[in-house]
């Protein structure tokens, strides 16, 4: 799979991963596909927030959103390795 492209690439590789993921009817994958999903926006947001011509409101509501998001990421990966979706190897 490509690693590169635009923002709207990225968003159709994640739908067509999903989707994989969803049509496979395996719990475990989908958690995959959501936090690698969570993992691109935590990034994003990171990024956003570097940006030295942002204004302060908006840095503030942008660390707040990060921090919101991070939270959600940290939630689905403890879901997806918990006993109950862990893939068994």
């Amino acid at each position: 799979m490509e690693k590169s492209g635009t923002i709207t690439g990225d968003i159709h590789r994640g739908w067509i991963n999903l989707k994989a993921a969803l049509s496979s009817n395996e719990a475990h994958a989908v958690l995959v596909e959501v936090e690698r999903g969570e993992d691109a926006a935590v990034v994003a947001f990171a990024n956003a927030i570097k940006d030295p011509e942002i204004d302060q409101p908006t840095r503030v509501l942008l660390n707040n959103q990060h921090g919101e998001i991070k939270a959600a990421h940290d939630n689905v990966r403890a879901l997806r390795d918990s006993s109950k979706y862990a893939k068994a190897v």
